[in-house]
């Protein structure tokens, strides 16, 4: 059970399970009838109204976030009321953007019947080079129409205007290090143009946007990634 000081002190993101005072009728197959209370519910503080004593929070559903207001009468009222500071629960995302940002981009695609060319996209654009030239370096190094190329073999040799490709020093697989694609990204030691592969797609990433033509998942592994310098 909470007190009245305890929720006049929350912070924005903590947590409060509470189980409303609801029941709902329950009939089984045989006709008989109980009643059931609702379970306890995860309520995410956004806001809180000490004046008028009410708490703004959301609750996660499996699509998006339901906003419910709770007066401190009703918590006190719940013998089952606990209070979670949000540094010690992750059943809730930090309220602060956490996506990164994306920008369309198909590197100029010069060959609208080519397909599975994640690896020339993100060449041409990481180096600021044709498409067509991206596709045919690909091509020199083993990449058919149609068909993914290996980057781990064609990436180092590719040199153009004055830059080129190496893996990155970013600490990759290092340490037992594993961040996502917005880890890496909202980590700020991405260089200015990088290339970044998680399984089984590259894209290019500059000044921290992500150029390709679909947006990949934020939560994806990144595997390794190259980097742009002056050759």
């Amino acid at each position: 059970m909470v007190t009245v000081d305890a929720l006049q002190s929350l912070q924005v993101d903590d947590v409060i399970y509470y189980r409303p005072y609801s029941y709902r009728q329950v009939y089984d197959k045989w006709g008989n009838y109980s009643e059931r209370c609702n379970s306890s519910r995860r309520f995410q503080v956004m806001s809180i109204d000490l004046t008028g004593q009410i708490i703004k929070t959301r609750v996660k559903t499996a699509r998006y976030y339901a906003i419910h207001n709770l007066r401190f009468d009703d918590l006190l009222a719940c013998t089952d009321t606990r209070i979670i500071p949000q540094a010690k629960t992750r059943k809730f995302a930090p309220r602060s953007k956490s996506y990164y940002a994306f920008s369309y981009s198909d590197g100029g695609k010069a060959i609208p019947t080519e397909t599975n060319d994640c690896t020339v996209r993100a060449l041409a654009i990481a180096l600021d080079a044709p498409y067509t030239w991206a596709h045919e370096h690909m091509r020199a190094h083993g990449r058919q129409e149609r068909h993914g190329g290996n980057p781990f073999r064609a990436y180092p040799t590719a040199f153009y205007n004055g830059k080129k490709l190496i893996r990155a020093t970013m600490g990759f697989g290092q340490n037992g290090i594993r961040l996502t694609v917005n880890g890496w990204i909202k980590s700020g030691i991405l260089p200015e143009r990088a290339i970044l592969s998680i399984t089984g797609h590259v894209f290019a990433v500059v000044n921290g946007v992500v150029m390709d033509t679909w947006k990949p998942g934020a939560r994806h592994i990144v595997d390794t990634g190259w980097e742009v310098v002056e050759a």
